[in-house]
C-alpha cells in the first residue's frame, strides 16, 4: 500500500518526470516523514500540481502552522563527484566536493487570494567553464580536452542568491485562473532544480526568469488538466540583420526582445495505471539560460580577435530567433514507472548562432544547427529494512548538438535510500559519449560516480 501511495503522489506532483526520479530529488519518502502527505497550507490536489508547474517538486515545505501569515522550511544538498570531471559538459557539476543547493523557502499567505513565494539559495559548484579559451584554440581544432561547458547558467554559482521571488494572484480551489508575477521558473518541460546531474533535456527547457506567468488548473476527480501562458524579456538581444560576416565585431541593440511560450498537460492519478503527458512551447530558445550562455560563449571567442589583432568586446547577440517544442509523458503501475522527455528547435538556428560542427574542417562548419534531445527512464521503488529505497536506470541522446556543449549520449543509474527521518543518501553512475572529432568534440567515453547527501527541514 506504501508503494501505491508514493507513485500515486508522484504522478501528481509532476516528480516522474524528473530526469534522475528520486536519488537526484532525494529524500525518496515524503517530506517530514510522511509518504507524501498533503502540502500545506491548503490540503487539495492543486498545491502539488502548482508545484510541478512551477518545477518545485521535492522541496520543502512547511507541514505546520497553516494559519501563520509567513512559513518557513530548507534543505541542503551535499554532492561528492569521482571519476572523470574534467569533460566539460553543460549541466555537469566540475567541482570534486560540493554544496550544490543550501536553499531557504518562504511562504506568504497574504489572503485568501493572495500568496507570496520567496527561495534562497546557495552553492559552491565551480562557476568558470574548464577551458579559458581564445580564436585558435577552440572550437575550431581537433585538440580539444573538455567543453566549457558548468553546470547551470540559470543558478547564481557560488553565491546566495534569491533564486525564486514571486506573487501569485488567484486561488484555484475557487476559481481555476491564477496569475503569477515575478522570478520564477518557466513551465516549458519538466525537470528537478539543483539535480546531481542535469539531463540533456533539462539544459535545453530550463528557464529562470522574471516573467508573467497566465495558469490555469482543471481537476475533477483523480484528474487534472492544466496550462500556461509566459512571458520574459531575453537575456540577450537579437541582431534582425539576416546574417553577419564572422569574426567582425557588431554593433549590438541594448536589450533583449519579448519571449514567449505555452505549456499543456493532462493525467489520471491511479494506483493500477497512472499517468501524465505534456507538450511546451518557446518562442525562443535564446530564452533558455544555458543555450544564451553557450552562444555567448561563441560569439564571445569568436570576436576576441580578429585577423590577429585583438578586438575588445564582451557583447552577446543572436541572429535569428528559433522557436522549441517539449514533450513529456509518464506512466506508473504499482512501483513500477516509465518516464520520458524529449525536446527540439523547430528551425535550424543561424550558423553564427550555433553551428552544426564546431570543427572548422567540416564541411558542417557552417551549417546551422537544428538541436534535440531526448530521455527514458525506467525507475522501482521499494520499502526494506523499513526504509523507503528506489533504483533507477536511463539512457539519454541528443544530436546536432554539439555547440550547446553537451554529450552525444549518457547511460545514467542509481540507487536511493531514506536512511532517517528526512535524510537520504544517494549513488549515482553515469557514462557519457562525447561527439565526434569531426563534430567537433573529442570521441571520448567518460564515467562519473556521484554521492549525495540530502536533508529537508522546517
Amino acid at each position: 500500500m506504501k508503494l501505491k501511495f508514493i507513485v500515486t503522489s508522484m504522478i501528481l506532483s509532476g516528480l516522474i518526470s524528473s530526469p534522475i526520479f528520486a536519488a537526484n530529488d532525494m529524500p525518496v519518502s515524503g517530506y517530514k516523514g510522511e509518504l507524501f502527505a498533503a502540502p500545506c497550507p491548503n490540503v487539495s490536489m492543486y498545491n502539488p500540481i502548482m508545484d510541478a508547474m512551477s518545477q518545485n517538486v521535492r522541496r520543502a515545505k512547511p507541514t505546520v502552522g497553516c494559519g501563520k501569515p509567513i512559513q518557513f522550511a530548507g534543505g541542503i544538498n551535499f554532492d561528492t563527484q569521482f571519476g572523470n570531471v574534467n569533460q566539460g559538459f553543460m549541466g555537469e557539476n566540475n567541482s570534486r566536493f560540493t554544496l550544490n543547493d543550501a536553499y531557504l523557502d518562504v511562504t506568504g499567505n497574504i489572503n485568501p487570494w493572495v500568496s507570496a513565494f520567496m527561495e534562497l539559495s546557495y552553492n559552491n559548484i565551480q562557476n568558470t567553464a574548464l577551458n579559458t579559451v581564445s580564436f585558435g584554440q577552440f572550437p575550431f581544432n581537433n585538440n580539444v580536452v573538455s567543453m566549457p561547458g558548468i553546470y547551470s547558467e540559470a543558478y547564481t554559482l557560488h553565491a546566495l542568491d534569491l533564486q525564486q521571488g514571486y506573487i501569485t494572484l488567484g486561488n484555484p480551489e475557487l476559481f481555476p485562473i491564477f496569475l503569477k508575477v515575478g522570478k520564477q521558473f518557466q513551465d516549458f518541460g519538466r525537470y528537478t532544480i539543483h539535480p546531481i546531474t542535469r539531463s540533456m533535456t533539462q539544459v535545453m527547457t530550463e528557464s529562470l526568469q522574471t516573467s508573467a506567468e497566465l495558469s490555469f488548473i482543471s481537476a475533477w476527480n483523480n484528474a487534472s488538466f492544466h496550462g500556461s501562458l509566459f512571458t520574459f524579456q531575453n537575456q540577450i538581444p537579437e541582431m534582425d540583420i539576416g546574417d553577419v560576416t564572422p569574426f567582425l565585431p557588431p554593433t549590438v541593440p541594448n536589450h533583449g526582445n519579448t519571449n514567449f511560450g505555452a505549456q499543456l498537460g493532462v493525467g489520471q492519478v491511479s494506483t493500477q495505471l497512472g499517468w501524465d503527458i505534456g507538450v511546451g512551447y518557446i518562442n525562443d530558445m535564446m530564452g533558455v539560460n544555458d543555450i544564451a550562455y553557450a552562444n555567448a560563449f561563441i560569439k564571445n571567442t569568436l570576436y576576441r580577435v580578429a585577423d590577429g589583432q585583438t578586438v575588445n568586446t564582451n557583447q552577446s547577440f543572436y541572429i535569428d530567433r528559433t522557436s522549441a517544442l517539449t514533450v513529456y509523458g509518464m506512466v506508473n503501475s504499482g512501483p513500477f514507472s516509465l518516464s520520458g522527455h524529449y525536446v527540439t528547435a523547430l528551425q535550424s538556428f543561424s550558423y553564427v548562432d550555433f553551428s552544426s560542427s564546431l570543427n572548422e574542417n567540416s564541411d558542417d562548419f557552417l551549417e546551422g544547427a537544428q538541436p534535440w534531445a531526448a530521455d527514458l527512464q525506467v525507475a522501482y521503488g521499494f520499502n526494506y529494512w523499513d526504509r523507503a529505497q528506489n533504483l533507477y536506470l536511463g539512457y539519454q541522446q541528443s544530436g546536432d548538438a554539439v555547440a550547446l556543449f553537451i554529450p552525444e549520449r549518457r547511460w545514467v543509474a542509481g540507487y536511493g535510500i531514506d536512511v532517517l527521518k528526512n535524510t537520504n543518501i544517494g549513488v549515482e553512475y553515469s557514462n557519457d559519449q562525447a561527439y565526434s572529432i569531426s563534430d567537433g568534440g573529442n570521441s571520448e567515453h567518460s564515467n562519473r560516480v556521484a554521492l549525495r547527501a540530502g536533508v529537508m527541514f522546517g
